[in-house]
């Protein structure tokens, strides 16, 4: 990356600089239109300036944006999407005002110190809260207040949380976000699509569905769910589960070649094969729901390794009365025993 590129890079701190280096390619920043906030309700976007044109997005309460020109009745804006990249459509012009130094900073990308990381969004600024999911390294987030004592008040789609500061870079240049968001395909083994929801919940409204093959992007995850963006621009939630690979295993994007470079070819799956001694083998069947979670200590709070669905074989290595170890798909942790076909050894 020449040196034009790289002193705009390093006054965003080391953090984003480590995703920028693994993005690899030159990045073009546009020029930065003047910077104004939505102070109202939220907005439509649409793509032309006529609410019967198709809607892009939401422009949310205390969003920033560029605006590009204005009218009377609608004004031509730029906005950054949670993967950051940029969407210009027309909004109705109400509410909307200029950007002023008091306002702070607008957005922050998600840009942990090692680029393995997952922070986590919790639901206030301690951490020991309960999280509303680990997000990957690229994620664009709305800022809803300052930095004070070392956490910030972040808005990423519908959910609202709390992450150190530590782990964000603030306010980067139009474009110079790099796009590590891993991307999955729909996998739904109990239907032909996936639901995708406004909210982390089976009960919530239902943003629309996907069919199987479709690829999504993965912007965070919990044990059940993952927040995605689809390639109609719909950002929502889907079940983790029926998602291939499942969110807590995808790897971040791979790196764009140099140019005039050769891509590393691809690595063919690995091809996993069962310990040799286990006690048995046994399938998923959990009567009360979809699945059972393969954990990594026997504990419902220990982390996921992924959500597995009823019928799917597992082999047991240790028989337990709560938990049993079991291997699968390559990995060795613990499932509930009451999930299990059958509630004792053969």
């Amino acid at each position: 990356m020449n040196s034009t590129m790289t002193r705009p890079f390093m006054r965003l701190g080391a953090a984003l600089a480590v995703l920028v280096a693994l993005a690899l390619a030159p990045l073009r920043a546009p020029a930065a239109s003047p910077a104004y906030l939505n102070a109202g309700e939220a907005l439509a976007v649409y793509e032309a300036a006529d609410a019967a044109s198709g809607v892009l997005r939401q422009l949310l309460p205390q969003e920033a944006f560029e605006l590009l020109g204005s009218a009377p009745d609608w004004a031509s804006v730029r906005v950054f999407t949670e993967s950051g990249e940029m969407a210009e459509g027309w909004v109705k012009n109400v509410n909307l005002r200029p950007r002023t130094p008091e306002d702070g900073y607008r957005h922050a990308v998600i840009a942990p110190e090692s680029p393995d990381e997952r922070p986590a969004l919790r639901i206030a600024p301690r951490s020991n809260a309960d999280s509303l999911g680990r997000y990957y390294p690229g994620v664009l987030a709305r800022v809803l207040a300052q930095p004070d004592k070392g956490w910030v008040k972040l808005g990423i789609g519908t959910l609202e949380g709390y992450m150190p500061a530590e782990a964000l870079a603030f306010d980067p240049l139009p474009g110079s976000v790099a796009d590590l968001l891993p991307q999955v395909s729909v996998a739904y083994q109990d239907g032909p699509s996936l639901t995708m929801r406004g909210a982390q919940s089976f009960k919530s409204d239902k943003i629309g569905a996907y069919r199987n093959g479709t690829q999504v992007r993965v912007l965070g995850f919990t044990d059940d769910f993952a927040q995605v963006l689809a390639p109609d621009g719909k950002l929502g939630f889907m079940m983790a589960w029926g998602l291939d690979p499942q969110p807590f295993a995808a790897a971040p994007a791979d790196p764009l070649p140099l140019p005039g470079a050769t891509a590393a070819p691809a690595t063919p799956p690995p091809v996993f094969t069962p310990p040799a001694s286990y006690a048995y083998t046994t399938t998923v069947a959990n009567t009360a729901g979809q699945g059972a979670h393969l954990r990594s200590k026997s504990s419902q709070n220990s982390q996921t390794q992924g959500m597995y669905p009823n019928g799917t074989q597992v082999y047991v290595l240790k028989y337990g009365e709560w938990w049993s170890q079991v291997w699968v798909d390559g990995k060795t942790g613990w499932m509930m025993t009451k999930l299990l076909q059958g509630t004792n050894p053969p």
